[in-house]
């Protein structure tokens, strides 16, 4: 069991664009945490992949944000000094249908990870939908 932990954890590292600066954030949100909910929370996390991976989700979209806030921001500093507007990322391709269905995937995805459905591949899947790595 702890091997397939140690797998998929591994898994997510390479896989995850934001695997660090999620890791970051979820070293400083259980930083706060009083002593007495870290004692009991910290052996769940090591022992149970599938609520250390609710637990990525929810704290990754915070990475998400902190790592759009930081790239704006050089974006922005980068156009002050060049004096521009920047250049402009090319469009996905995608049409509505498309991403209207890459949601419904994902939001079933989470659902069914929510009452304790998770599959292997399940978090590498979701990744996949929300656009990791692209």
């Amino acid at each position: 069991m702890q091997r397939s932990y140690h797998a998929s954890l591994a898994a997510l590292k390479q896989n995850d664009p934001l695997f660090e600066r999620t890791m970051h954030v979820m070293e400083h949100y259980l930083g706060k945490l009083p002593q007495v909910i870290k004692n009991m929370f910290m052996p769940v996390l090591a022992r149970d992949f599938r609520q250390f991976v609710w637990l990525y989700e929810h704290l990754r979209e915070a990475a998400a944000l902190v790592e759009n806030h930081a790239h704006h921001k050089r974006r922005k500093e980068k156009r002050k000094q060049e004096g521009g507007a920047g250049i402009r990322a090319p469009e996905t391709g995608r049409t509505a249908a498309d991403v209207s269905a890459r949601d419904a995937e994902r939001r079933a995805l989470v659902s069914r990870v929510k009452a304790g459905g998770a599959k292997e591949g399940d978090l590498l899947r979701y990744l996949e939908l929300v656009g990791a790595g692209e």
